[in-house]
């Protein structure tokens, strides 16, 4: 998956940003708060939600954090009768675009807090 570079911790690809193959790989595992396992959407209907929803970011990244908010919080998001793909849509905007983050945030959330 990825590894230690000396003291810095790199993506498989040797950069901080994650790739297509880590984020299908990483959403293919994800146990999902519903029960079931793996991505919620793939990555061509995320493409086409950004689309229509007029969302301009990275399409892996955004991929990857809208399965990670269905797979941790949907059951949170659907109790609170959030579950609609708007809501999904402007969560995931909001955790990519969290000015007061670190740097790739979704790539030091994937190595740091996911269980490998």
């Amino acid at each position: 998956m990825q590894g230690y570079v000396g003291i810095a911790y790199t993506m498989e690809n040797g950069s901080d940003k994650m790739d297509k193959k880590q984020a299908e790989n990483w959403t293919k595992h994800m146990k999902n708060k519903d029960g079931s396992t793996g991505a919620r959407w793939t990555f061509d209907e995320v493409q086409k939600v950004m689309q229509q929803y007029g969302v301009d970011c990275d399409p892996v990244e955004f991929y990857a954090t809208m399965n990670m908010l269905y797979s941790d919080y949907g059951k949170v998001f659907k109790k609170h009768n959030a579950a609609t793909v708007q809501f999904y849509v402007d969560m995931a905007k909001a955790f990519l675009d969290d000015e007061d983050a670190v740097k790739d945030k979704l790539a030091q959330y994937y190595r740091y807090v996911v269980k490998h």
